[in-house]
C-alpha cells in the first residue's frame, strides 16, 4: 500500500533536504514529493516571506496558508489512492498540526519530526542565503514550539542533529520497512 510520510520540523532542520534526497532513493514514479511552501506560494494574495513573523500576518496570510495545507492533504491522499507514496514537507506547531490531522482524517500516514538540537538549528539557518532565513529570535521562537513535540507518542522523532542528510533518509527507510 501507498504510504504518506509527513516530514516536519523547525526551520532548517533539514526537512526539504531531506525529502529530496529520500527521493532519489525510492524507486522511480513511485513516490510524490510534496512541499507546503510551494503549494502555499501559488496562492499569491498575502504572501508573506519565509522571514516574516506572524505578528506581520493578515487574514489573506493566514487564508494562504490554510490553503497551502488543504491542498497538500489533497495531494498527499490522492496520490495514495493511485499507489503512489509520498512525502510532505511542511512547518507545524503541535497545535497547528490538528488542522493537518482533521483534513487527514483515517488517512494512513506517519508523522516524523526532525528536531536537531537548537545550536545546530541556529547554525544550520545561518548558513542559508538571505532572505530564505530567519533571525535567531525568529529561529528560536520556532524552535521553542516544537518542544512540546517530544512528549508525543503518535509521532516519531529524529534528533539529526550529528546525523548527515543521507544517514538521517537511511534512518525514515528503516522506519517505513517496519511498517
Amino acid at each position: 500500500m501507498a504510504k504518506i510520510l509527513l516530514l516536519n520540523g523547525p526551520p532548517a532542520a533539514g526537512k526539504s533536504t531531506v525529502s529530496k534526497l529520500f527521493l532519489e532513493s525510492q524507486k522511480p514514479n513511485e513516490w510524490a514529493y510534496i512541499s507546503h511552501d510551494d503549494i502555499r506560494q501559488l496562492v499569491k494574495s498575502g504572501y508573506s516571506s519565509a522571514d516574516g513573523t506572524r505578528e506581520m500576518w493578515n487574514e489573506e496570510t493566514e487564508a494562504q496558508w490554510a490553503v497551502g495545507v488543504e491542498n497538500c492533504v489533497d495531494l498527499a491522499i490522492n496520490f495514495q489512492q493511485d499507489g503512489i507514496s509520498c512525502i510532505v514537507d511542511f512547518y507545524a506547531t503541535e497545535e497547528d498540526f490538528k488542522q493537518w490531522q482533521e483534513l487527514l482524517g483515517k488517512a494512513d500516514y506517519v508523522q516524523v519530526i526532525l528536531l536537531p538540537n537548537k545550536a545546530i538549528d541556529v547554525a544550520r539557518n545561518a548558513q542559508r542565503k538571505p532572505p530564505a532565513h530567519l533571525t535567531n529570535k525568529k529561529m528560536a521562537e520556532s524552535y521553542e514550539a516544537f518542544k512540546s513535540w517530544a512528549n508525543n507518542q503518535e509521532v516519531v522523532l529524529i534528533d539529526n542533529s550529528a546525523q548527515t542528510a543521507k544517514q538521517t533518509v537511511k534512518h525514515l527507510r528503516s522506519l517505513l520497512k517496519d511498517e
